[in-house]
């Protein structure tokens, strides 16, 4: 369990965000999807999932929780796979804790 997120997935055409600029960063809140399929609705800052948000994956399996740098990061985090088993604790770069 440990998805990754590179930039070079990133398929940004349907891309939507709205929010703010604060201190030359861009925080916002939006929707990111991927060239794999991928899907995340959440808190932005520069573009990046940072904060709170969902990510579906394209095989079916989905996370909520905190995210840091495309990263997974909550310690309350659910992650349910597709065939409906799920996951609740800790994540830490990405990986179940």
């Amino acid at each position: 369990l440990c998805p990754s997120m590179s930039n070079s997935s990133v398929d940004n055409p349907k891309s939507s965000t709205s929010g703010s600029n604060k201190w030359n960063q861009i925080d916002a809140v939006g929707t990111l999807q991927y060239g794999t399929g991928d899907v995340y609705e959440g808190a932005l800052r520069n573009g990046l999932p940072e904060g709170k948000g969902t990510m579906r994956f394209a095989n079916g399996d989905s996370y909520v929780g905190n995210w840091r740098k495309r990263r997974m990061t909550d310690k309350n985090g659910s992650f349910t796979f597709v065939n409906g088993s799920e996951y609740r604790g800790g994540f830490g770069k990405s990986c179940k804790n």
